[in-house]
Parts: structure tokens; sequence; C-alpha cells
């Protein structure tokens, strides 16, 4: 028997019969933690109380042998359904143990390998492919359903600057080999990642300035300017002013161009997609534009504020990381819900402010209450936030907010 586990995003397991089951149909995020812990330590035995203080983490029971007992059970009864009657968790006098005999390969586990390869593989080629190879694994957090585990915590904090790692260094075999394309692809996705990371903005600024798309360069390096000082206070960095400068005076270097090249570089790339997410700062910009044009324009646009956070008295560190996973999910939603069109910005850690164009109030409403519903049905736990939205018509005398 062989188990393909896939971590990055969420749990999915899958055999190789073509056998699989999904978090969502696992339905528990304690059989998802109790899973994990006997995966992650599957090649020795585990005492019921290493079990118990991993998995609840402190919390008291009156039972918690028992209680580890029965959710073993419900583990055991959920792969079953799945794979067949194979005893995959072995019972031991004072514990458990995960039997040998079936074969278990996890995606982490094989990030990590190629990522070790790459560093210190000598021929370049290689290298890339190997991180190029890891980096295609990583399709989002490590279990971020249930991160509220201190060792899962741990464990996504290792790979994300496992990727972030990763990522800066193919960016450098890319910029040695010329590959520029590539190398502001590889950026725009690890820039999603972490959006903090200097060197990812100076990587992405090179690429664009040797790209000829000298324009949106200087837009990367405002954007990264302003989320830097505002997201970790650093005013003026040495690194990214490098890179303004060569970026200047390359811009200084060229020649007179004509409308084709400047369409070129102004022009969005790809098919547009939904809604147009961005930093605040240039949302502000583009709700001063659309305030505007509301002075000669029978049509209207709507500004709606989502607001996340916690219900009265529930502060603690695991609710907190519970309006962060809505805020991750909200996220996910408006980008998928939103027309082309739109735009959107996150204007706080508990907060996306969003323009509705070319719509009226009973619409606004609409599809803030369709958000907010959407929200409600990706996880049950949400029920326990506080979730609202206001909404505010634009107009030339209305005001985008400017102080958070």
């Amino acid at each position: 028997m062989v188990l393909n586990i896939t971590t990055f995003g969420g749990l999915f397991i899958a055999d190789d019969d073509g056998n699989s089951i999904s978090e969502k149909e696992l339905r528990s995020p304690m059989i998802e933690k109790l899973f994990l812990y006997m995966l992650f330590h599957r090649q020795g035995s585990m005492t019921s109380d290493e079990i118990i203080e991993a998995v609840w983490q402190g919390e008291e029971s009156e039972n918690p042998l028992g209680t580890l007992k029965n959710l073993t059970y419900r583990l055991r009864k959920e792969l079953a359904k799945k794979f067949g009657n194979t005893e995959f968790i072995i019972t031991e006098q004072r514990g458990y143990h995960w039997n040998p005999e079936v074969i278990v390969y996890i995606d982490v586990d094989e990030f990590e390998t190629l990522i070790k390869q790459a560093k210190y593989e000598a021929d370049q080629k290689k290298a890339r492919k190997l991180y190029e190879q890891a980096l295609k694994i990583c399709k989002g957090e490590f279990m971020p359903k249930i991160s509220d585990l201190y060792w899962i915590s741990s464990q996504n904090t290792y790979y994300h600057s496992l990727y972030i790692s990763a990522a800066k260094s193919l960016c450098k075999l890319y910029t040695n080999a010329g590959e520029y394309e590539r190398l502001e692809e590889l950026c725009e996705l690890a820039i999603k990642y972490n959006n903090t990371d200097e060197q990812l903005y100076c990587y992405q600024i090179e690429a664009r300035m040797h790209m000829g798309k000298v324009g949106l360069a200087m837009d990367t390096y405002e954007r990264a300017r302003i989320i830097l000082d505002q997201e970790i206070g650093v005013q003026k960095s040495t690194l990214l002013s490098k890179v303004h400068d060569e970026l200047l005076n390359y811009d200084k270097r060229r020649s007179e161009e004509n409308f084709l090249d400047i369409r070129s570089d102004i022009i969005e790339d790809g098919e547009p997609e939904g809604v147009f997410m961005c930093a605040y700062p240039i949302f502000r910009e583009i709700y001063q534009l659309e305030a505007r044009k509301a002075t000669r324009l029978p049509e209207r646009s709507w500004l709606v504020l989502f607001t996340i956070k916690n219900k009265l008295g529930e502060n603690g560190e695991r609710q907190q990381r519970n309006v962060s996973h809505a805020m991750a999910d909200l996220e996910e939603i408006i980008r998928r819900y939103l027309r082309i069109g739109d735009v959107c910005a996150k204007y706080s850690d508990t907060q996306f402010v969003v323009l509705l164009s070319r719509v009226n109030a009973p619409i606004a409403n609409d599809v803030a209450n369709r958000i907010v519903n959407k929200l409600l049905e990706y996880d049950d736990n949400y029920a326990r936030l506080e979730m609202s939205y206001s909404t505010e018509e634009v107009t030339f005398e209305g005001k985008v907010i400017n102080e958070k």
C-alpha cells in the first residue's frame, strides 16, 4: 500500500489506484491533526501522552486517553472508507505506531529534498531544473486550516522560509542566464508568498527593466517602497535605492519610442481575469479618478468595506489565527466572484476595501451580502467571527478612507 500526501494548501490523500480523500471530506480538523502528527512521526513509536499533548495542545479533558482512542477509531474509519481495511495505525501498549508496510510520500519531503539537491548542484542548468520542480510542488501554505497547533505553525514558517530562499536562488540563476521573462514570472509568484522581501522586488525591477518595461519597473519600485515602509518600517533601503538608480540610468539611455513601444509597456500581461487587486495607495488613486468621473457620468460606482473581527471576549491567539484564515479565504472569494473592472485592496489586517464599478445601491448590497455568505460556507468556524460590511456611493465630495 502506498499513500501520496499533499499538505501545501490543505490536506489531500491518494493511493496509486486512484482512490482519494480531501480535507473537506474529512470534515474534522482534529482528525487532520492526529493524522498529520502520526505521519510526521511514522518512523517510530508514539506514546499516548505525546500525541495528546501535540494534538490537543494542553486542552483539558476528563478522559484524554478515551478521547484519543475515539479519535483514532474515527481516523481509521475514514481511511478504511477510501483505502480498504489496511491496518494503517497499529496500537501498542503505551501508544501507537504507523504501519511500516504502508509507504508514504509527502509533498513537503520531496520539496525539501529537491531544494537541498539544487543547493549543492554545481551544474547551473541542473540546479535550475531542481529548483523549478521544487517550487511547483508548493501550491500554498502548509496546512493553513490547522496552523493553530504550534508544531504546524513552526513547520509552516520553515517551509515558507525555504520557498523564499529557493525562489531567490532561482532568480539569481535566471538573471545569470538573461532569462528575464521567467525571472519576472517567478518574482510575481514569490511576492505573493512574501510581499516584504526587498530582494524579490529588486529582481522584479531588474527583469522588467531589461524587458523594456521601464514604466512598470518604476511602479514596482514605488509599490515596494510603500509596502516596506508600511509593513516593516523600512523607509530607505540601500539595496532598493541602488536598483532604482540603475533604473533611472537605464531610462536616460533609452531612445525616443513610438506608440507601439509605449503600448507594450503599459498593457496588462495575459487575459485579464476577475477583480483588479492592488496596494491601497494605488486603490486610493483609482478611487479619486472614479470620483472625478462621477461629476459627468450618470452611472455610479460604490465603495464597500468588508471587516472581520472576533466577537466580544474572544481575543486569544487561536481566534486571531481564525481571523487571519478568514481574511485569506475572503481574498480568494473576492478574486473569484467580483468582475473585471472592480478594484480591491487590503486596507488592514482585518479589512478589504472594494470599488464596484457602475452599480446601484441594491446591487452593491447584494454583491456584499453574497461575498459574506460565501465566506461563511467555507468554514464552520467562521460563524464565531463578526463579519460586516458598509457601503457608500462614490461621489466627488465623498472621501475614501485615509486613516487606518
